[in-house]
C-alpha cells in the first residue's frame, strides 16, 4: 500500500527534492556515499540536495517560504538529532546559494514560455546548481573552512507579501493564530502534521523557535508536561465566535 501523502508543505516538498536529487546523481554523476542510507550526507549530493531544493522552493515559494522551510529542517535536526555544528554550517552555505540560485532562475525564466513547465525548470536549476559546485562556490564537506553568517530569516512585512501574492486566507477573523508571546509553541510532529496555510499562519511563532533553537519532541514534551514545565492549550472558540488553534506553553 502507498505511503499517505502528508498534509504538511515541508515534508512533502522535501521528499520530492530528495527524489528529484537522486534523478539528477545518474545525470550529472555528483559525489555520493556508498551507504544507501546515506548517500546524500556530506559530500556533492548532500550540497546538491540542499542547493536544488532552495533554488525550486524560492521558484515555487518566493524567498522568506524558502527560507523557513530549511530553517526548520535544521533547527530539527541540530536540537533533535544531534547535528553536529560544522555540517549546520554547510547546510546553512549551501541553502543561502540555493536562493541565491532560485533568485537567478526567477529572472532567467521572467519572459521564458518554459516558465509553466516543471520538469524545465527543474532541469534548469539543476545545471545551475552543479555550475555552482564545479566553481567551488558550495560547500560539499564539513572541514571546508568558509563560515556561514547568518541574515535576517523572516519579518512580518515578508509574511504579509507572500500572503498577498500566494493568496492564503491568514487574517480569516473566524480562525486565527495563538499569540506569540515567547511562550507559545508547537511540537516537530505537531508541524510536520499541519497544511500549507495552518503552517503559514503560525509562521511568526514558529519563526521564534528557530530562532530559539527549539524545538522538542513528542517525548520531550511528554515528560515537560509531567513535570509541569509545559502545559497544553486545546483549541477554544472565544465569545466572539472566533476560533484558536490547540498549542503548547512553557509556564
Amino acid at each position: 500500500m502507498a505511503n499517505k501523502k502528508s498534509l504538511n508543505p515541508i515534508t512533502n516538498f522535501k521528499q520530492e527534492m530528495f527524489n528529484e536529487a537522486g534523478n539528477y546523481q545518474k545525470i550529472y554523476g555528483y559525489e555520493t556515499n556508498p551507504d544507501p542510507n546515506h548517500a546524500s550526507w556530506n559530500n556533492e549530493a548532500d550540497a546538491f540536495k540542499h542547493a536544488f531544493m532552495q533554488a525550486i522552493g524560492v521558484q515555487r515559494y518566493y524567498v522568506p517560504t524558502a527560507a523557513i522551510f530549511a530553517k526548520w529542517h535544521e533547527i530539527d535536526g541540530k536540537v533533535n538529532k544531534g547535528q553536529p555544528e560544522a555540517e549546520e554550517n554547510m547546510d546553512n552555505w549551501n541553502n543561502r546559494v540555493g536562493r541565491e540560485i532560485g533568485l537567478e532562475l526567477r529572472e532567467m525564466l521572467r519572459n521564458d514560455p518554459g516558465a509553466k513547465n516543471d520538469r524545465y525548470i527543474k532541469n534548469l536549476a539543476a545545471e545551475l546548481v552543479m555550475q555552482k559546485i564545479r566553481e567551488g562556490k558550495l560547500i560539499t564537506s564539513p572541514d571546508d573552512p568558509r563560515k556561514f553568517v547568518e541574515n535576517k530569516l523572516f519579518t512580518k512585512t515578508d509574511s504579509l507579501i507572500i500572503n498577498a501574492l500566494e493568496g492564503f486566507k491568514h487574517f480569516n477573523e473566524k480562525v486565527i493564530a495563538p499569540l506569540n508571546d515567547g511562550k507559545t509553541f508547537f511540537t516537530s510532529k505537531a508541524i510536520d502534521n499541519m497544511t500549507n496555510e495552518e503552517f503559514l499562519n503560525v509562521q511568526d511563532i514558529i519563526d521564534t523557535q528557530i530562532k530559539n533553537k527549539f524545538a522538542p519532541s513528542e517525548y520531550e514534551i511528554k515528560q515537560g508536561v509531567a513535570s509541569g514545565a509545559y502545559i497544553y492549550v486545546d483549541k477554544y472558540t472565544r465569545d466572539d465566535g472566533t476560533k484558536v488553534r490547540g498549542y503548547y506553553r512553557k509556564r
